[in-house]
């Protein structure tokens, strides 16, 4: 074998060098593993280890049989369910009427009566009803609220629900006793009024008439010229 220069290394000591070295080197840190992740029923997510996550819940809300007026709570909107009491088949599709309309209407969702709509005849059964057109014939009836929106005429007889709203620009004259859970009010009402809940009158609304109810909410601006009746429990 020839004599190696100073300096040189051969190929078996340069890896013999190489083998020393991997078993000197410290092993390397593992990561800690990422927590698992897991979805509710829910579809919200949750972390599963040493840490709970927090999780949204989906929203509870209620909800009234438009055929047999049974009040029952559900979690979520899917597009129908049951009745637990009469097994009536509930849908929650929302409408909007744009022209002239004389059938019934039945619903868990919303009517909206656009600013081209003419209602003549026919009942009109939803959780919520918004008016911006005209309502000449027939009933509306909202198990949440009836709104009326500016431009809208509607004739008192028609209008059945638990709350009511006169949205801003809307102008509303009730010559019968009006009873309602919730009013607000943006644009103006004159009515002899009685509301189991609570009544706001915001900055651009006024009341006029005669009101008898525990809560009144009046904003600065808000006008109010009626004989208050004040009663601990008004009841609908």
């Amino acid at each position: 074998m020839a004599p190696r220069k100073a300096g040189e290394v051969d190929g078996f000591m340069a890896l013999k060098a190489a083998q020393r070295a991997v078993k000197k080197a410290p092993a390397a840190p593992v990561p800690p593993a990422p927590p698992s992740v897991a979805k509710d029923s829910g579809g919200a997510q949750k972390k599963i280890g040493s840490h709970i996550g927090k999780t949204t819940m989906p929203t509870r809300h209620e909800v009234v049989c438009y055929e047999c007026g049974f009040f029952f709570q559900m979690t979520g909107r899917p597009k129908s369910t049951f009745c637990p009491k009469c097994k009536a088949n509930l849908t929650f599709s929302d409408h909007s009427i744009e022209t002239a309309w004389s059938e019934s209407l039945k619903t868990a969702g919303s009517i909206l009566i656009g600013p081209a709509g003419v209602v003549t005849a026919g009942e009109f059964i939803a959780t919520d009803i918004i008016v911006e057109g005209r309502v000449e014939g027939g009933a509306l009836m909202a198990s949440r609220f009836l709104e009326v929106r500016a431009g809208a005429t509607v004739t008192e007889q028609a209008m059945k629900s638990r709350d009511l709203r006169i949205a801003a620009g809307a102008s509303v004259k009730l010559t019968s006793a009006a009873v309602y859970r919730n009013v607000d009010i943006a644009g103006r009402l004159r009515a002899r009024l009685k509301a189991s809940g609570t009544v706001n009158i915001s900055a651009s609304g006024c009341f006029e008439g005669e009101l008898t109810g525990a809560h009144l909410t009046v904003e600065e601006g808000g006008g109010l010229r009626a004989r208050l009746h004040v009663e601990a429990d008004v009841k609908k």
